[in-house]
């Protein structure tokens, strides 16, 4: 545990400095969505040419190589590898199931209860910082000195999890959460409409699209979380993470690219409900 200070103190020198330092600072944000009119940077023919072999080196080099060495690693062993590997999935999606929901849900509540602090900054920059070794070292030390309720079951990684990914949550509901007018809050409370009566007709609606998109981020770093699962996971849980890991390790690399495709197919499957659902909503 005293391994950890200085790793920590460190990070929060860090973000505490880079936070003061750009609070005072006007920023620009882009977004794709809009249904307002567009500006367009034109490019000479040259510039075109040079913009498009950019970005398909980018993409050539960062995307398809990878998985075509991943496909040519696998040998087709998919149905296999994921017939070994069926335990560490259903233990992925049992966690994802169980800790996203909560994530989004407190990450919403703790917008709505700080949106008008001046700590909401802070409270999402610094958590956002700390390592998740750090975080794990600290609940093992809580694990293995108090007596916890949850000592030896599936909250253990939750838990972890709500720690570690409570920021991105937040961070997301801090970009959504500006779209509900306080106008029509204060137009319910005159109406005397209570807060569940008001969050299902005025702040769900118009902050739909950030519980989507929270489920869909946090989803991805859950499913694909390594450290924290391997460092506060019970005895003889392992999830697709730390199953590809171990493969890894004892040289399995047939099962091992199976399973990160497999883990790729699922992501780009979450992916495509996003869009379908963020789609449908605006219509």
């Amino acid at each position: 545990m005293l391994y950890s200070l200085p790793l920590l103190a460190l990070a929060f020198l860090i973000s505490g400095s880079l936070y003061f330092y750009l609070r005072k600072g006007s920023f620009s944000t882009i977004n794709t969505f809009s249904r307002q009119s567009k500006s367009f940077i034109w490019l000479s023919p040259i510039k075109k040419i040079l913009s498009y072999s950019f970005i398909s080196i980018l993409l050539l080099t960062s995307l398809l190589i990878p998985l075509f060495m991943l496909v040519a690693e696998s040998g087709f062993n998919f149905l296999p590898a994921i017939k070994s590997a069926q335990g560490s999935i259903l233990n992925s999606l049992l966690v994802v199931g169980i800790s996203v929901p909560i994530i989004t849900l407190l990450g919403f509540l703790s917008y709505y209860v700080y949106k008008k602090s001046n700590f909401l900054a802070a409270l999402i920059a610094f958590p956002l910082v700390i390592p998740s070794a750090v975080i794990g070292i600290s609940l093992i030390n809580l694990y293995s000195t108090l007596s916890v309720g949850i000592y030896g079951s599936v909250w253990m990684i939750v838990l972890g999890y709500i720690l570690r990914f409570l920021p991105f949550s937040l961070f997301i509901f801090s970009a959504f959460g500006p779209q509900v007018s306080e106008s029509m809050e204060e137009s319910a409370r005159m109406c005397k409409s209570g807060f569940m009566k008001t969050f299902y007709r005025i702040i769900l609606p118009l902050t739909r699209n950030g519980f989507l998109a929270s489920i869909f981020i946090i989803s991805i770093f859950c499913i694909g979380e390594t450290g924290m699962t391997q460092m506060v996971a019970p005895s003889g849980f392992q999830a697709l993470s730390n199953r590809i890991d171990t493969l890894m390790h004892y040289g399995n690399y047939s099962y091992v690219a199976s399973l990160s495709i497999f883990l790729l197919l699922f992501i780009f499957l979450l992916y495509g409900l996003y869009l379908v659902m963020y789609r449908h909503g605006r219509h």
